[in-house]
């Protein structure tokens, strides 16, 4: 939703070698992140290192993990 709300198009990002070799892209890639919360009621959406204050399902906006080349 942030990418979207800043006009960005992440269908066409350069994802790590290991999400293109489970998934075809990164929105199905996160659908499965969505589905793993299930039905929770997300609590709080933290930046990167923000410590949460809520208990129950917290989302932090992370950068992506690096890949050795």
């Amino acid at each position: 939703m942030r990418a979207l709300n800043l006009g960005l198009d992440i269908g066409k990002a350069n994802p790590a070698r290991g999400t293109m070799k489970e998934h075809h892209t990164l929105e199905e890639k996160s659908l499965g992140c969505v589905m793993k919360g299930g039905t929770s009621k997300v609590m709080e959406v933290l930046e990167y290192s923000e410590l949460p204050t809520q208990k129950g399902l917290v989302l932090m906006d992370t950068p992506a993990t690096m890949q050795n080349p």
